[in-house]
């Protein structure tokens, strides 16, 4: 049996027959994806113009209904400018991953824990997508609309397919997943 600090997390999940291979977490701290190339010039500008326009309202007589308005468009600029990146930093943090003699477990969440549990019998489709570093992600499953956020915006992780993100070595943990799916 596999011994390393991301064990405990998902020890409670396996079964008495099951035995982990690897565990791991994904890529952590501050880092941009490839959508952020995107996001955050669009953020910014978003984010400039609000608060112009929250700034130009200030000190005049408006109704409370428009700097209401104003004020929940600096909150969200706020949070797709900066807050974000928090967020994800900190989810993250909570997401641990698991691939055992059955199943690819997925434990995140940092309100709620949830676990997602690929059975590697029944997997049909993985995609592995490398970096220059060897790090890179495991999807499990088809590709959906959703991926073209690439975890980038916390709604959008809700409905992407399951997925080991960011992960040191994804090539060597992409071949231990083949190897496992063929002696089931």
């Amino acid at each position: 049996m596999l011994r390393d600090e991301h064990t405990r997390e998902l020890e409670p999940y396996l079964d008495r027959d099951e035995t982990l291979y690897w565990t791991g977490q994904p890529r952590q701290g501050f880092f941009l994806r490839p959508v952020d190339f995107f996001l955050v010039p669009f953020s910014l500008l978003w984010f400039g113009i609000v608060i112009f326009m929250f700034a130009s309202v200030i000190g005049n007589d408006v109704p409370w209904p428009v700097f209401l308005m104003l004020f929940l468009f600096v909150l969200i600029g706020l949070f797709v400018t900066i807050g974000r990146f928090i967020l994800d930093i900190k989810q993250r943090a909570a997401t641990y991953y698991g691939l055992t003699n059955r199943r690819a477990l997925i434990k995140s969440g940092l309100f709620k824990r949830k676990l997602q549990s690929v059975e590697l019998r029944t997997l049909n489709e993985m995609e592995l997508t490398e970096r220059r570093d060897r790090s890179g992600t495991i999807r499990f499953g088809p590709n959906s609309m959703y991926d073209l956020w690439g975890g980038s915006i916390p709604w959008a992780l809700q409905q992407m397919s399951p997925r080991f993100d960011s992960i040191p070595e994804a090539a060597t943990v992409h071949r231990m997943i083949r190897e496992s799916m063929a002696k089931r």
